[in-house]
C-alpha cells in the first residue's frame, strides 16, 4: 500500500506467507513463506523480488538493522537460518526443537528465539566477522536515549591500516535509511590525519519519537575500491548503524514532588511488590491520576481499583482534591 495515495500493488510471494520483517535502513522486506522452504526478499525501491532458500516451514523472521542480518526460524527443524543482507548468503545457528518467532535487541546485538517443544529459549550473541579498518564511531548516548530532537552527536573516523594509513577525508552521516541523501559532518579535530573527530550537522533533520538509526561512513583519502566483504561500500569503510531512542522527558520522584499543583492537588509515591490495585475508602467519586516512574500517565481513575491490571512497581498518585485519606492496597495472595 502506498502510504501517500493508498493505492495498492500486489507483490508475489510463495505459498502461505507467514510473517514479515522490514529493514528500514536498506529498504528491504523479508517474507517467510511457511508453505515452502524459502524467504522472499522484496526491494522496497523497485518491488523486485529474490528467493532465498532456508529450512523447513520458515515461521518467524526478524531483522537486525545494525548488522544487516536476517533471522528466520524454521519450525520443522532445530535451527535458525541467518541471511546476510548484502549477499543473501545463509548460515545456520542451532536452537531447540520447533523454533518460534525470533526477536532482536539492536542495542546489545542479541537475538532471542523461543523453542516451542523444549519450553526454553535460545540466545544468539551476534558479533562482527570482519573489519575494513576504516570506520566511523559514534560516541554513545546514555542508554542510547535522549529527550532532544537534535542532540549533540559526536564521534570519530579512523583508518587503522598498517602500515601507511591514509588520512580520513571526511565522515558522512544519515538518518534511518541508507537510501536517503547523506550529509557531511563537521570535522572538529584531527583534520588531515588518520583519526578525526566529528559532530553532526542536523540542518532540517531531527530524531523522531521512538527508535532511530543514525548512520555513519568514514571516507579515506585514497578512495579504496574494495567491496569491504559486504560490510562497507565502494570508496568507503564500514557502515555504522547506531540505534538512538528519543523519549519523553523522564519525571523523577523529585520532579514529581516539585510539580506545580493546582488548588489542593498533591502527589505521593505508591509501591508494593504485590500490588493488584489501590482503593481510597470514601473517595469513590473523586478523580485521581496514576503515573509511572518515567512520568507517563498510566490512567485516570476514581477512588476504587486504581491501577488495576498494571504490574507491580513504583507509581505516583496524583490527587485532584489533595485528600489525606489512607490507601488500601489490595494484594495478590
Amino acid at each position: 500500500i502506498d502510504g501517500k495515495t493508498n493505492t495498492t500493488l500486489t507483490v508475489k510471494s510463495m505459498p502461505y506467507p507467514q510473517s514479515i520483517a522490514i529493514n528500514s535502513v536498506t529498504n528491504k522486506i523479508y517474507v517467510a513463506n511457511r508453505g515452502d522452504a524459502d524467504v522472499t526478499v522484496i526491494d522496497g525501491a523497485t518491488n523486485d523480488t529474490t528467493l532465498v532458500s532456508v529450512g523447513g516451514a520458515p515461521y518467524g523472521v526478524a531483522v537486525n538493522s545494525i548488522t544487516n542480518k536476517i533471522y528466520v526460524s524454521n519450525q520443522w527443524s532445530t535451527y535458525v537460518t541467518v541471511i546476510d543482507g548484502p549477499t543473501n548468503h545463509t548460515d545456520s545457528v542451532i536452537t531447540g526443537i520447533g523454533p518460534g518467532f525470533p526477536a532482536v535487541n539492536p542495542v546489545t546485538n542479541k537475538i532471542y528465539v523461543t523453542n516451542s517443544s523444549n519450553n526454553n529459549m535460545t540466545v544468539i550473541d551476534e558479533a562482527p566477522v570482519a573489519d575494513t579498518k576504516v570506520r566511523a564511531n559514534i560516541d554513545p548516548l546514555p542508554n542510547h536515549a535522549t529527550t532532544l530532537a537534535r542532540p549533540f552527536l559526536t564521534g570519530s573516523g579512523v583508518n587503522q591500516w598498517t602500515p601507511n594509513a591514509t588520512h580520513i577525508e571526511g565522515v558522512a552521516w544519515g538518518l534511518n535509511s541508507a537510501q536517503k541523501s547523506w550529509q557531511w559532518t563537521t570535522i572538529n579535530s584531527g583534520s588531515g590525519t588518520n583519526s578525526v573527530g566529528w559532530a553532526v550537522n542536523w540542518g532540517n533533520d531531527s530524531l523522531i519519537k521512538g527508535e532511530n538509526f543514525v548512520l555513519g561512513i568514514a571516507l579515506e583519502s585514497d578512495a579504496a575500491t574494495t567491496n569491504n566483504l559486504g560490510l562497507g561500500t565502494p570508496f568507503a569503510g564500514n557502515l555504522i548503524v547506531y540505534p538512538a531512542y528519543r523519549i519523553d522527558q523522564p519525571v523523577t520522584e523529585t520532579r514529581m514532588a516539585g510539580v506545580k499543583l493546582k488548588g489542593t492537588e498533591r502527589i505521593r509515591p505508591i509501591y508494593s511488590p504485590f500490588i493488584s490495585w489501590i482503593t481510597i475508602p470514601g473517595h469513590s467519586k473523586e478523580q485521581f491520576e496514576l503515573y509511572n516512574v518515567a512520568g507517563k500517565l498510566m490512567g485516570t481513575y476514581y477512588g476504587n481499583r486504581i491501577g488495576q491490571g498494571l504490574s507491580a512497581g513504583l507509581y505516583y498518585l496524583r490527587s485532584k482534591a489533595g485528600n489525606e485519606a489512607p490507601l488500601m492496597i489490595n494484594k495478590l495472595r
